[in-house]
């Protein structure tokens, strides 16, 4: 388990090759932000009327009402010209000298702001702490 004396070398490897797991609290966020360009890269599981179907959470969010929508959950980054899912960050940037950076740092998703101190996913998370060169 990491330490609280953990300190980010920058090198973006928890960034990559991940589903984020997002959380009601980071769309809320994003919604009271005004932050449509974070909005249109993740893609919602939705529900109505016992049918499943994927929209971005900015066309969710849209909507005049979400009349008995029901949000199953995020199902990860997305690329709309692509139409697919994306398996890195679309935020992460990486510079000329290597280091990473986060477009959205100020707000992030609540799971990028716990790594690797409290990990939601098991599975996931002991993939991407054995990667940090920080631990």
């Amino acid at each position: 388990m990491a330490s609280k004396d953990f300190s980010c070398t920058r090198c973006g490897n928890c960034c990559t090759g991940i589903k984020i797991q997002f959380v009601e609290k980071d769309l809320d966020l994003w919604v009271s932000k005004d932050r449509s360009d974070i909005l249109e890269n993740v893609l919602l599981g939705v529900q109505k009327k016992g049918s499943i179907f994927f929209i971005t959470a900015a066309e969710y969010y849209a909507k005049e009402t979400a009349g008995g929508d029901v949000i199953l959950g995020a199902a990860g980054w997305y690329d709309s010209e692509s139409d697919s899912r994306l398996a890195q960050c679309p935020f992460l940037k990486v510079g000329k000298d290597g280091e990473a950076n986060c477009k959205i740092y100020s707000i992030r998703p609540q799971a990028c702001r716990n790594f690797p101190l409290k990990q939601v996913d098991k599975g996931v998370s002991d993939r991407k702490i054995k990667q940090c060169p920080a631990l």
